[in-house]
């Protein structure tokens, strides 16, 4: 099963330099998150759904920096 490439887990990464600009692109066009946003020490995070049911972080940088 091509979802299960990463055993349910988050595979792949996007890094974004304007995490909510993207992330409000994203929504509009239909893409599924997973997850709520979140702030980690690393920066922001969403986990969002590929065509084929892949998770993939949404990563931008840490907005209290």
């Amino acid at each position: 099963m091509i979802a299960w490439q990463f055993a349910g887990r988050v595979g792949m990464f996007l890094r974004v330099d304007d995490f909510d600009t993207a992330y409000q692109r994203m929504v509009a066009a239909g893409m599924r998150f997973v997850s709520p946003t979140r702030d980690e020490p690393f920066g922001r995070l969403a986990v969002f759904l590929d065509l084929e049911g892949n998770r993939w972080d949404l990563v931008g940088r840490d907005p209290r920096r």
